[in-house]
């Protein structure tokens, strides 16, 4: 779930941003002479300034109080945190529900024969 949120986020982004109109550098950081040091520097558009002040702004602190309502709105709790381990667990452990096959229960198993078992020679 994190990489895919990431990945969202990202693509998020890089898509807000070349819709501001955002040009990738194409100044270097060798500079031969001082009295270089400034000149073409890489500018943006204002559009992609604004981009960024609402990805690391209001965009992210919208997420937060959402974050907070839901949290707010749905609680888990000692009691809901156990009910919802034991439906879990019941639903881990029960039989398919179609199909007429049982679940299996797999065991340690010994690679010679058991005990119930004779060798014959």
């Amino acid at each position: 779930a994190l990489k895919l949120s990431l990945t969202v986020a990202v693509f998020i982004n890089n898509v807000l941003l070349k819709a501001g109109g955002y040009e990738a550098p194409q100044s270097t950081c060798r500079i031969s002479d001082e009295r270089e040091y400034g000149a073409g520097v890489d500018e943006q558009p204002e559009a992609v300034l604004y981009v960024i002040r609402a990805l690391v702004g209001p965009i992210p602190a919208c997420f937060v109080v959402l974050a907070m309502f839901f949290a707010w709105r749905f609680p888990i709790t000692p009691e809901i945190h156990s009910q919802r381990m034991n439906r879990a667990q019941e639903k881990y452990l029960s039989p398919p529900a179609s199909g007429g096959q049982q679940a299996k229960t797999v065991g340690l198993q010994t690679c010679g024969p058991s005990q119930e078992e004779e060798v014959e020679e």
